[in-house]
């Protein structure tokens, strides 16, 4: 038997050094600079590419702290809403590792539909996923509850009046900067304030039986990130018909289908 990762899980084999702190940095110089901290510690398989740099200016602290865990996260879902991946390629007779930071990976495919009963297997599985929280209290690092802790708090109205106010909150040790923490909330807010909706789908690829090809539609057409449409006439009592993006892919040999993991815009 073999266990098989993926790329990326090679991030979670390196940490920071204690006191690791950033001033004013993007995330994605974050991201460039933690991987360059590796190399530097001793001849790291996995090298900067892609890296998107706007964003806020943010100043988190690290302290032997798991590089996976800090993009997965705080630079890509507590700091700002952004994406990553760990590409491979073959260079000679190596395989190279290249880590891409996106602002949003993937594209909107306003041309690629996915629709029951035509490059759709069987029903679809469609839930409501998410704790709706429409305020939030964050709290950064500190020895007491002084002013020595710096706070910071986020809410929206439109959710409250829909759903009633909801609470929640979370304290970040390694936030000592305000602006840092605000970020936090913000993300969170934003992330949190509705419900969304998640489906799991069984996608068929549609072949060309005289070339043997992909046709539109088919599985060459999308891969994760992407946004696509989906149209389902048996959810719901007047169907679904939404523009999603695909969180998650995986292929079944034995059954030619692709499980979509994808969640509503």
């Amino acid at each position: 038997t073999a266990t098989a990762y993926s790329a990326e899980y090679l991030l979670g084999f390196r940490q920071t050094d204690k006191n690791r702190l950033f001033s004013g940095a993007s995330v994605g110089d974050i991201f460039r600079q933690l991987i360059t901290d590796a190399n530097a510690v001793s001849a790291f398989p996995v090298s900067v590419g892609h890296v998107w740099v706007g964003g806020y200016p943010h100043s988190p602290g690290y302290h032997y702290d798991n590089l996976l865990e800090i993009v997965q996260k705080d630079l890509c879902s507590g700091l700002e809403n952004a994406d990553f991946d760990v590409a491979a390629s073959v260079v000679g007779s190596r395989i190279i590792f290249t880590a891409n930071l996106y602002q949003r990976k993937g594209r909107d495919l306003a041309g690629v539909w996915l629709t029951e009963g035509h490059n759709i297997r069987g029903w679809p599985k469609l839930s409501e996923q998410g704790k709706i929280i429409n305020w939030w209290d964050m709290a950064g690092g500190g020895n007491g509850w002084g002013d020595d802790r710096i706070t910071s708090n986020a809410e929206d109205l439109t959710s409250q009046a829909r759903y009633g106010l909801r609470q929640g909150n979370q304290i970040i040790s390694g936030v000592t900067q305000q602006a840092t923490l605000d970020a936090h909330a913000t993300t969170a807010l934003a992330e949190s304030k509705d419900p969304h909706n998640m489906i799991e789908i069984d996608a068929l690829n549609l072949i060309d039986p005289e070339t043997d090809t992909s046709r539109p539609n088919g599985f060459a057409a999308y891969d994760v990130g992407d946004s696509v449409r989906v149209q389902l006439h048996s959810v719901g009592f007047g169907g679904y018909d939404h523009t999603v993006r695909i969180l998650a892919r995986e292929f079944d040999p034995g059954s030619g289908t692709c499980k979509l993991v994808v969640r509503e815009q």
